[in-house]
Protein backbone atom coordinates (compact mmCIF):
# COMPACT_ATOMS: atom_id res chain seq x y z
CA UNK A 1 0.00 0.00 0.00
CA UNK A 2 1.64 3.24 -1.12
CA UNK A 3 1.02 6.29 1.09
CA UNK A 4 1.95 9.89 0.34
CA UNK A 5 1.95 12.85 2.69
CA UNK A 6 2.03 16.43 1.47
CA UNK A 7 3.34 18.49 4.36
CA UNK A 8 5.85 17.53 7.07
CA UNK A 9 4.76 19.99 9.72
CA UNK A 10 3.62 19.06 13.20
CA UNK A 11 0.55 16.99 12.25
CA UNK A 12 1.89 15.52 9.00
CA UNK A 13 5.06 14.30 10.68
CA UNK A 14 3.15 13.08 13.76
CA UNK A 15 0.89 10.85 11.67
CA UNK A 16 3.59 9.65 9.28
CA UNK A 17 5.93 8.79 12.19
CA UNK A 18 3.18 6.71 13.78
CA UNK A 19 2.11 5.10 10.49
CA UNK A 20 5.77 4.29 9.64
CA UNK A 21 5.76 2.02 12.71
CA UNK A 22 2.71 0.19 11.36
CA UNK A 23 3.64 -0.16 7.67
CA UNK A 24 6.97 -0.44 5.93
CA UNK A 25 8.42 3.11 5.82
CA UNK A 26 9.56 2.49 2.24
CA UNK A 27 5.86 2.56 1.28
CA UNK A 28 5.56 6.16 2.54
CA UNK A 29 6.63 9.17 0.48
CA UNK A 30 6.67 12.62 2.03
CA UNK A 31 7.01 16.06 0.50
CA UNK A 32 7.07 19.56 1.86
CA UNK A 33 7.40 23.09 0.56
CA UNK A 34 10.59 23.19 2.64
CA UNK A 35 12.59 20.29 1.18
CA UNK A 36 14.95 20.29 4.16
CA UNK A 37 12.03 19.38 6.45
CA UNK A 38 11.04 16.46 4.23
CA UNK A 39 14.65 15.25 3.98
CA UNK A 40 15.17 15.43 7.75
CA UNK A 41 11.92 13.56 8.37
CA UNK A 42 12.79 10.88 5.79
CA UNK A 43 16.26 10.41 7.29
CA UNK A 44 14.74 9.91 10.73
CA UNK A 45 12.00 7.47 9.65
CA UNK A 46 13.23 5.73 6.50
CA UNK A 47 10.45 7.19 4.33
CA UNK A 48 11.00 8.44 0.78
CA UNK A 49 11.05 12.07 -0.38
CA UNK A 50 9.67 13.39 -3.67
CA UNK A 51 7.86 16.34 -5.19
CA UNK A 52 4.12 16.58 -4.58
CA UNK A 53 3.23 15.19 -8.02
CA UNK A 54 5.81 12.37 -7.82
CA UNK A 55 4.76 11.44 -4.28
CA UNK A 56 1.11 10.84 -5.17
CA UNK A 57 1.74 8.71 -8.30
CA UNK A 58 0.22 5.27 -7.65
CA UNK A 59 -0.55 6.19 -4.02
CA UNK A 60 -3.60 4.54 -2.50
CA UNK A 61 -3.84 7.21 0.19
CA UNK A 62 -2.64 10.82 0.13
CA UNK A 63 -2.51 12.72 3.42
CA UNK A 64 -2.98 16.43 2.86
CA UNK A 65 -1.22 18.02 5.83
CA UNK A 66 -0.93 21.63 4.71
CA UNK A 67 -2.35 24.81 6.17
CA UNK A 68 -5.87 25.63 4.92
CA UNK A 69 -4.60 28.56 2.85
CA UNK A 70 -2.45 26.16 0.77
CA UNK A 71 -4.98 23.36 0.17
CA UNK A 72 -6.16 24.58 -3.21
CA UNK A 73 -2.58 25.10 -4.43
CA UNK A 74 -1.50 21.62 -3.25
CA UNK A 75 -4.48 19.94 -4.91
CA UNK A 76 -3.77 21.83 -8.14
CA UNK A 77 -0.18 20.50 -8.10
CA UNK A 78 -1.23 16.86 -7.77
CA UNK A 79 -4.41 16.71 -9.85
CA UNK A 80 -2.81 15.19 -12.96
CA UNK A 81 -0.78 12.62 -11.02
CA UNK A 82 -3.63 11.14 -8.93
CA UNK A 83 -5.14 7.76 -9.70
CA UNK A 84 -8.95 7.74 -9.94
CA UNK A 85 -9.30 5.54 -6.84
CA UNK A 86 -6.83 7.44 -4.66
CA UNK A 87 -8.34 8.65 -1.41
CA UNK A 88 -7.18 12.02 -0.10
CA UNK A 89 -7.15 12.40 3.68
CA UNK A 90 -7.31 16.10 4.53
CA UNK A 91 -6.41 17.47 7.94
CA UNK A 92 -6.84 21.11 6.92
CA UNK A 93 -8.87 22.79 9.65
CA UNK A 94 -12.06 24.43 8.47
CA UNK A 95 -11.92 23.10 4.90
CA UNK A 96 -15.10 21.07 4.39
CA UNK A 97 -15.57 18.05 2.16
CA UNK A 98 -17.65 20.15 -0.24
CA UNK A 99 -14.90 22.79 -0.46
CA UNK A 100 -12.32 20.09 -1.16
CA UNK A 101 -14.51 18.73 -3.96
CA UNK A 102 -14.83 22.24 -5.42
CA UNK A 103 -11.04 22.47 -5.59
CA UNK A 104 -10.60 18.98 -7.10
CA UNK A 105 -13.07 16.19 -7.84
CA UNK A 106 -11.69 13.24 -5.85
CA UNK A 107 -12.50 10.87 -2.98
CA UNK A 108 -11.97 12.53 0.39
CA UNK A 109 -11.77 11.66 4.05
CA UNK A 110 -11.55 14.62 6.37
CA UNK A 111 -9.84 14.23 9.72
CA UNK A 112 -9.66 16.55 12.68
CA UNK A 113 -6.66 15.46 14.76
CA UNK A 114 -5.10 16.89 17.90
CA UNK A 115 -1.47 17.34 18.94
CA UNK A 116 -1.24 14.35 21.33
CA UNK A 117 -0.98 12.34 18.09
CA UNK A 118 2.73 13.28 18.31
CA UNK A 119 3.05 10.81 21.19
CA UNK A 120 0.53 8.31 19.78
CA UNK A 121 -2.12 9.43 22.28
CA UNK A 122 -4.23 11.51 19.91
CA UNK A 123 -7.95 11.64 19.33
CA UNK A 124 -8.90 12.00 15.68
CA UNK A 125 -12.39 12.67 14.40
CA UNK A 126 -12.96 11.25 10.91
CA UNK A 127 -15.70 11.96 8.40
CA UNK A 128 -15.80 10.83 4.82
CA UNK A 129 -17.47 11.49 1.53
CA UNK A 130 -20.19 9.10 0.41
CA UNK A 131 -17.99 7.94 -2.50
CA UNK A 132 -15.34 6.43 -0.20
CA UNK A 133 -15.80 2.66 0.14
CA UNK A 134 -16.05 1.01 3.55
CA UNK A 135 -12.81 -0.93 2.95
CA UNK A 136 -10.90 2.35 2.53
CA UNK A 137 -12.54 3.84 5.63
CA UNK A 138 -11.46 0.78 7.64
CA UNK A 139 -7.90 0.89 6.27
CA UNK A 140 -7.52 4.61 6.94
CA UNK A 141 -8.99 4.20 10.43
CA UNK A 142 -6.45 1.44 11.10
CA UNK A 143 -3.60 3.66 9.87
CA UNK A 144 -4.77 6.60 12.00
CA UNK A 145 -5.06 4.39 15.10
CA UNK A 146 -1.25 4.21 15.06
CA UNK A 147 -1.40 7.78 16.41
CA UNK A 148 -4.21 7.24 18.94
CA UNK A 149 -7.97 6.80 18.98
CA UNK A 150 -10.25 7.46 16.02
CA UNK A 151 -13.93 8.31 16.12
CA UNK A 152 -16.08 8.43 13.00
CA UNK A 153 -18.42 11.44 13.02
CA UNK A 154 -20.68 13.28 10.63
CA UNK A 155 -19.10 16.36 9.14
CA UNK A 156 -19.86 19.20 11.46
CA UNK A 157 -19.38 22.90 11.21
CA UNK A 158 -21.86 25.53 10.12
CA UNK A 159 -25.30 24.00 9.73
CA UNK A 160 -28.89 25.15 9.39
CA UNK A 161 -30.57 25.20 12.80
CA UNK A 162 -33.88 23.45 13.36
CA UNK A 163 -35.29 26.79 14.51
CA UNK A 164 -34.00 30.36 14.79
CA UNK A 165 -31.95 31.22 17.85
CA UNK A 166 -31.69 34.96 18.51
CA UNK A 167 -32.59 35.62 14.86
CA UNK A 168 -29.89 33.29 13.53
CA UNK A 169 -30.87 30.34 11.37
CA UNK A 170 -27.35 28.84 11.15
CA UNK A 171 -24.93 27.80 13.83
CA UNK A 172 -21.74 25.84 14.39
CA UNK A 173 -21.81 22.31 15.71
CA UNK A 174 -18.94 20.63 17.51
CA UNK A 175 -18.12 17.18 18.85
CA UNK A 176 -16.58 16.67 22.26
CA UNK A 177 -15.08 13.29 22.98
CA UNK A 178 -13.27 12.55 26.18
CA UNK A 179 -12.78 9.88 28.81
CA UNK A 180 -13.18 10.76 32.46
CA UNK A 181 -14.47 9.66 35.82
CA UNK A 182 -18.29 9.18 35.57
CA UNK A 183 -18.87 11.78 38.32
CA UNK A 184 -16.99 14.37 36.26
CA UNK A 185 -19.04 13.54 33.16
CA UNK A 186 -22.28 14.05 35.09
CA UNK A 187 -21.00 17.40 36.35
CA UNK A 188 -19.95 18.48 32.83
CA UNK A 189 -23.32 17.46 31.38
CA UNK A 190 -25.05 19.52 34.05
CA UNK A 191 -22.82 22.57 33.42
CA UNK A 192 -23.09 22.47 29.62
CA UNK A 193 -26.75 21.60 29.30
CA UNK A 194 -28.50 24.08 27.06
CA UNK A 195 -31.62 25.45 28.70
Amino acid sequence: MKIACIGCGVMGSAFMSAIAKKVNPSEITVCDKFVESANAFAKKTGCNVASNAEAVKNAKYVFLAVKPAFVKEALEEIKDALEKDTVIISMAAGVSLSQLREYLAAKYIRIMPNTPAKICEGMTALCCGEDVCQESVCEVTSLLEAAGKVEKVDELGKRKLAYDVKKFDEGFYAVFYFEANPDLITELERNYRIT
